[in-house]
């Protein structure tokens, strides 16, 4: 009985060990999962903002051979809005203010393992352009960059990448 117990509490110690400590509040539900591909037609992201709102785009650019099999979420003020995965890009409208954006690698490592947060101010009428990156970091995890983008460098990306397509798992 003393050894059922045990493995009983060491099983729960491991389980609280691997799940996500504070995932920041710009990310959505981290049990939300995505399937992710790119447009089969080759076609490209683009279009214009309603009146009031400013564009986001957000390019997958991969950092190593291995990142086009992991799918990213993106996460605008604690809702993901989409995913993207091999070398990709996507585009959502916001409102203007201060947006907090979260780009979380959905793998079947621990929810919240590979994670990035950033806020920037969004002005109605502006386009804005984040790119993510997976860093190879071997032995370790690897690391996920989400960083602005300049307008120049973001325009090409958005016309070298095809448009992202992706659907949430039920």
């Amino acid at each position: 009985m003393k050894l059922v117990a045990l493995m009983l509490l060491m099983a729960g110690n491991a389980v609280a060990q691997n799940a996500p400590k504070d995932v920041p509040a710009a990310c959505g539900d981290m049990k939300v999962v995505y399937d992710a591909s790119v447009a089969d037609d080759g076609r490209h992201v683009s279009g214009t903002a309603a009146p009031g709102n400013a564009l986001v785009y957000f390019i997958q650019d991969l950092g190593f051979e291995a990142g086009e099999h992991f799918t990213i979420r993106l996460g605008v003020d604690g809702t993901w809005v989409g995913a993207y995965k091999q070398s990709s890009a996507m585009l959502i409208a916001v409102a203007p203010g201060e947006r907090h954006l979260c780009a979380s690698v959905q793998s079947v490592l621990p929810a919240g393992k590979i994670l990035t947060v950033m806020h920037f101010t969004a002005e109605a009428g502006k386009t804005y352009y984040f790119r993510t990156r997976l860093l190879s970091q071997y032995p370790t995890y690897p690391a996920l960059e989400l960083g602005a983008v300049d307008s120049d460098e973001g325009q090409y990306l958005v016309g070298e990448y095809p448009m992202a397509v992706w659907k949430e798992k039920k």
